[in-house]
């Protein structure tokens, strides 16, 4: 998310601070907005991270910071405009 350099998939440590904490019930996880204290060069501004329910931090509140390794991937390319999957 944000401006990102990343090209490719990579496993990165960072610390960060917890921007938004949003359950995701129905896939029993929780996805987290992370703001890097520290971006190392060509890594993300912010990073969206889901994380299962049995891995995620108890009372974890914006403003908290985190410690995690991730493995981080690039945002998908935009979509093309009037594509359709309907057949002709």
């Amino acid at each position: 998310m944000g401006a990102s350099g990343l090209e490719r998939a990579q496993v990165a440590r960072f610390t960060a601070r917890v921007e938004l904490v949003e359950p995701l019930s129905a896939r029993e996880a929780t996805r987290l907005l992370l703001h890097p204290l520290d971006p190392a060069d060509r890594q993300p501004t912010r990073v969206r991270l889901t994380v299962p329910e049995a891995d995620a931090p108890a009372n974890l509140l914006p403003g908290a910071v985190v410690a995690w390794r991730a493995r981080l991937v690039p945002p998908p390319a935009a979509a093309a405009g009037g594509a359709s999957l309907a057949a002709p």
